[in-house]
């Protein structure tokens, strides 16, 4: 599963095990770097963002995505069916299913289905082939491409009797070092080893003036992962934080929550047979004055 993870969200879930380590011992440390490690054939996917202004003023932007996956194997597109909803601000009024069939991607919106094509996701494969990008996958290959993922999270908590719907789960959560994360992403990111991963691309541009600007940006921000106590693979990861737009004014809060249910059972996921061109949805939504990326995750 990890390695399906941008490389930026695999550190975060890598630096934890780091930071439990030093915090609360060998034993959770291990339990987080097993569960990343796992794959997960199947499940259902929620996934929620969530933009709010100063307490009490409610949600001022969200965006919601819930539905099915398949994992088809290593290098080949998963299968899912994901309904995609948004409310508030530019997000307002958006009402989408996206659908893979590990081989081609449908998006329906307002009663129309586009397709990206077979041949095109097949151009995209080959070339995610070619680039040769190392994965980071545990500590270890973290540690030798030089992070210093110890001092992402200064201080770990671990909650044992926690719960994510009916499952039990050990919780891991922890505060985030924005100033040292962006430092080692930015050098990982002039890394030839990652060179081809696009994920990284915008952490390389970043000057020192920037990170600190950053810094005083964003504060308080926090990450917690539930792991199923039965099978021992992630059930909910959820990260919070607030964004100022200037230091010194007010913070909106922004929180992003993923949950797994229903993992390893069965899903039936019915592709669309055909569709209109891809570009034709773009030009549509650009001709609104903003466009959707289809591809966007994001429910509950």
């Amino acid at each position: 599963m990890i390695r399906r993870l941008p490389t930026a969200l695999v550190l975060l879930l890598v630096a934890f095990s780091a930071s439990v380590v030093a915090a609360c011992g060998k034993e959770e440390a291990s339990l987080l770097d097993r569960a990343f490690k796992q794959e997960i054939r199947s499940a259902t996917l929620s996934m929620r963002i969530e933009v709010s202004g100063p307490k009490g003023s409610g949600p001022a932007f969200g965006v919601t995505m819930r539905g099915p996956f398949k994992d088809n194997g290593k290098g080949k597109l998963a299968s899912f069916d994901w309904k995609v909803r948004g409310k508030g601000m530019a997000a307002g009024g958006l009402d989408a299913r996206i659908v893979s069939s590990g081989r081609n991607v449908f998006v329906e919106y307002e009663g129309e289905t586009y397709e990206v094509g077979e041949r095109e996701i097949a151009r995209f494969q080959r070339e995610s082939r070619k680039g040769g990008s190392e994965e980071i996958e545990d500590l270890e290959d973290a540690q030798r491409l030089g992070l210093r993922l110890q001092d992402w999270f200064p201080r770990s908590d671990v909650e044992e009797d926690s719960r994510v719907g009916d499952e039990p789960t050990t919780r891991v959560s922890g505060k985030l070092d924005v100033s040292a994360a962006l430092k080692d992403l930015r050098e990982l990111a002039s890394n030839p080893a990652l060179a081809a991963d696009p994920t990284l691309k915008e952490f390389k541009q970043l000057s020192p003036a920037e990170i600190a600007k950053l810094d005083k940006l964003v504060s308080d921000p926090r990450f917690a992962v539930d792991v199923a106590k039965g099978d021992g693979k992630p059930r909910r990861i959820e990260a919070t934080m607030a964004v100022r737009e200037r230091p010194g004014g007010p913070a909106q809060t922004v929180r992003v929550v993923l949950t797994l249910s229903d993992v390893d059972q069965p899903v039936d996921i019915q592709a669309p047979s055909g569709g209109k061109p891809i570009e034709r949805l773009l030009e549509r939504l650009g001709g609104q004055g903003g466009a959707v990326d289809p591809e966007a995750p994001v429910e509950s």
